[in-house]
Protein backbone atom coordinates (compact mmCIF):
# COMPACT_ATOMS: atom_id res chain seq x y z
CA UNK A 1 0.00 0.00 0.00
CA UNK A 2 1.73 3.15 -0.88
CA UNK A 3 2.57 5.60 1.74
CA UNK A 4 1.21 8.50 0.46
CA UNK A 5 -1.93 8.68 -2.31
CA UNK A 6 -3.55 11.50 -3.65
CA UNK A 7 -6.15 11.36 -6.63
CA UNK A 8 -7.85 13.72 -8.62
CA UNK A 9 -10.76 13.46 -10.75
CA UNK A 10 -11.87 16.40 -12.94
CA UNK A 11 -14.26 16.11 -15.81
CA UNK A 12 -16.15 18.69 -18.10
CA UNK A 13 -19.06 18.32 -20.10
CA UNK A 14 -20.39 20.93 -22.42
CA UNK A 15 -22.70 21.01 -25.06
CA UNK A 16 -24.02 24.71 -27.01
CA UNK A 17 -27.02 24.61 -28.49
CA UNK A 18 -27.92 27.24 -31.28
CA UNK A 19 -30.91 28.29 -33.04
CA UNK A 20 -29.84 30.43 -36.23
CA UNK A 21 -32.81 32.69 -36.86
CA UNK A 22 -33.91 33.57 -40.56
CA UNK A 23 -34.21 36.37 -42.31
CA UNK A 24 -32.70 39.87 -42.50
CA UNK A 25 -31.97 41.19 -38.98
CA UNK A 26 -33.09 37.60 -37.43
CA UNK A 27 -31.65 36.76 -33.70
CA UNK A 28 -29.20 34.24 -33.22
CA UNK A 29 -29.93 32.31 -29.47
CA UNK A 30 -27.64 29.56 -27.90
CA UNK A 31 -28.29 27.73 -24.70
CA UNK A 32 -25.01 26.01 -23.08
CA UNK A 33 -25.91 22.82 -21.24
CA UNK A 34 -22.99 22.54 -18.70
CA UNK A 35 -21.69 20.23 -16.14
CA UNK A 36 -18.35 20.16 -14.27
CA UNK A 37 -16.88 17.68 -11.54
CA UNK A 38 -13.86 18.34 -9.66
CA UNK A 39 -13.05 16.26 -6.80
CA UNK A 40 -9.35 15.72 -4.98
CA UNK A 41 -9.45 12.65 -2.58
CA UNK A 42 -6.68 12.96 0.17
CA UNK A 43 -4.33 10.09 1.69
CA UNK A 44 -6.06 8.32 4.44
CA UNK A 45 -9.51 6.44 5.07
CA UNK A 46 -12.36 8.56 5.93
CA UNK A 47 -14.93 10.71 4.15
CA UNK A 48 -13.23 12.22 0.61
CA UNK A 49 -9.91 10.30 1.05
CA UNK A 50 -8.43 7.49 -0.09
CA UNK A 51 -5.22 4.88 0.25
CA UNK A 52 -5.45 2.71 -2.49
CA UNK A 53 -4.88 2.37 -5.75
CA UNK A 54 -4.89 0.06 -9.14
CA UNK A 55 -4.92 1.16 -12.82
CA UNK A 56 -4.01 -1.35 -15.45
CA UNK A 57 -4.32 -1.54 -19.23
CA UNK A 58 -5.57 -4.77 -20.63
CA UNK A 59 -6.81 -6.09 -24.30
CA UNK A 60 -9.71 -8.53 -23.39
CA UNK A 61 -10.85 -11.19 -25.31
CA UNK A 62 -13.07 -13.34 -22.58
CA UNK A 63 -14.70 -12.36 -19.21
CA UNK A 64 -11.87 -10.81 -17.30
CA UNK A 65 -12.60 -10.61 -13.70
CA UNK A 66 -10.81 -7.83 -11.18
CA UNK A 67 -11.16 -9.47 -7.75
CA UNK A 68 -10.68 -6.38 -5.73
CA UNK A 69 -10.25 -7.63 -2.12
CA UNK A 70 -6.68 -9.78 -2.55
CA UNK A 71 -5.56 -10.84 -5.60
CA UNK A 72 -4.33 -7.38 -7.02
CA UNK A 73 -1.20 -6.10 -6.17
CA UNK A 74 0.52 -2.49 -6.65
CA UNK A 75 2.88 -2.54 -9.45
CA UNK A 76 4.91 0.32 -7.18
CA UNK A 77 5.35 -1.75 -3.78
CA UNK A 78 4.22 -5.36 -4.97
CA UNK A 79 1.46 -4.95 -1.76
CA UNK A 80 -1.94 -6.24 -2.29
CA UNK A 81 -4.21 -3.85 -3.15
CA UNK A 82 -7.03 -4.52 -0.78
CA UNK A 83 -10.26 -2.72 -1.24
CA UNK A 84 -12.47 -2.44 2.15
CA UNK A 85 -14.43 0.21 -0.06
CA UNK A 86 -14.05 0.94 -3.76
CA UNK A 87 -14.28 5.38 -3.80
CA UNK A 88 -14.23 6.00 -7.56
CA UNK A 89 -13.71 3.50 -10.79
CA UNK A 90 -12.74 4.47 -14.06
CA UNK A 91 -12.56 3.11 -17.45
CA UNK A 92 -12.48 4.05 -21.12
CA UNK A 93 -12.96 1.48 -23.77
CA UNK A 94 -10.07 1.96 -26.56
CA UNK A 95 -12.30 0.33 -29.36
CA UNK A 96 -12.67 2.72 -32.43
CA UNK A 97 -14.69 0.20 -33.72
CA UNK A 98 -18.90 -0.07 -33.85
CA UNK A 99 -20.30 -3.02 -31.76
CA UNK A 100 -16.93 -3.41 -29.61
CA UNK A 101 -18.49 -2.68 -26.17
CA UNK A 102 -17.36 -3.83 -22.66
CA UNK A 103 -20.02 -5.21 -20.05
CA UNK A 104 -18.99 -3.85 -16.88
CA UNK A 105 -19.94 -5.24 -13.83
CA UNK A 106 -22.58 -9.09 -14.05
CA UNK A 107 -20.52 -11.66 -13.48
CA UNK A 108 -19.50 -13.93 -10.42
CA UNK A 109 -19.33 -12.21 -6.90
CA UNK A 110 -20.26 -8.74 -8.56
CA UNK A 111 -19.30 -6.12 -6.02
CA UNK A 112 -23.22 -5.34 -5.26
CA UNK A 113 -22.70 -2.14 -4.02
CA UNK A 114 -22.19 -0.50 -7.83
CA UNK A 115 -25.27 -1.83 -8.52
CA UNK A 116 -29.18 -1.39 -8.16
CA UNK A 117 -29.81 -4.88 -8.04
CA UNK A 118 -27.21 -7.85 -8.52
CA UNK A 119 -26.41 -9.15 -12.43
CA UNK A 120 -26.72 -5.76 -13.25
CA UNK A 121 -23.59 -3.83 -15.41
CA UNK A 122 -22.99 -1.22 -17.27
CA UNK A 123 -21.74 -0.80 -20.84
CA UNK A 124 -19.21 0.97 -22.41
CA UNK A 125 -19.29 1.73 -25.68
CA UNK A 126 -16.35 2.09 -28.39
CA UNK A 127 -14.60 5.33 -27.30
CA UNK A 128 -16.48 5.45 -24.07
CA UNK A 129 -15.57 6.00 -20.39
CA UNK A 130 -17.25 5.42 -17.22
CA UNK A 131 -16.73 6.84 -14.14
CA UNK A 132 -18.24 5.86 -10.90
CA UNK A 133 -17.47 7.59 -7.81
CA UNK A 134 -18.09 7.68 -4.19
CA UNK A 135 -16.15 9.73 -1.85
CA UNK A 136 -17.97 9.96 0.87
CA UNK A 137 -19.86 6.29 1.23
CA UNK A 138 -17.86 4.20 -0.88
CA UNK A 139 -18.69 0.96 -2.40
CA UNK A 140 -18.36 -1.73 -0.25
CA UNK A 141 -17.02 -5.25 -1.46
CA UNK A 142 -17.56 -8.54 0.73
CA UNK A 143 -14.66 -10.72 0.57
CA UNK A 144 -15.28 -13.82 -1.48
CA UNK A 145 -18.78 -13.22 -2.12
CA UNK A 146 -19.05 -9.32 -3.74
CA UNK A 147 -15.51 -8.51 -4.54
CA UNK A 148 -15.14 -8.76 -8.97
CA UNK A 149 -15.76 -6.54 -11.30
CA UNK A 150 -15.88 -8.38 -14.59
CA UNK A 151 -14.97 -7.07 -17.80
CA UNK A 152 -16.61 -8.65 -20.59
CA UNK A 153 -16.11 -7.85 -24.54
CA UNK A 154 -18.86 -8.06 -26.52
CA UNK A 155 -16.54 -9.01 -29.76
CA UNK A 156 -13.18 -9.28 -30.47
CA UNK A 157 -10.72 -8.64 -28.15
CA UNK A 158 -10.79 -4.45 -26.87
CA UNK A 159 -8.13 -3.08 -25.47
CA UNK A 160 -9.15 -0.93 -22.14
CA UNK A 161 -7.47 1.31 -19.38
CA UNK A 162 -8.96 1.47 -15.75
CA UNK A 163 -8.33 2.91 -12.45
CA UNK A 164 -9.80 1.90 -9.10
CA UNK A 165 -9.47 4.56 -6.23
CA UNK A 166 -10.46 2.88 -2.95
CA UNK A 167 -9.63 2.68 1.24
CA UNK A 168 -8.36 -0.14 3.02
CA UNK A 169 -10.23 0.52 6.42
Amino acid sequence: MPTDLKFNLDLSAKAVERETGIGVGAVASQLIHQLTFGGEYANGTGASQSDVVFSGSASISTATALDVRGSLNSVLTGDAANFVELTALVLKNNSSTAGQYVTVGAGSNPVASLWAASGDAAIVGPGGLLVLTSPIDGYAPSAGTADTITLTPATGTISVDYILVGRSA
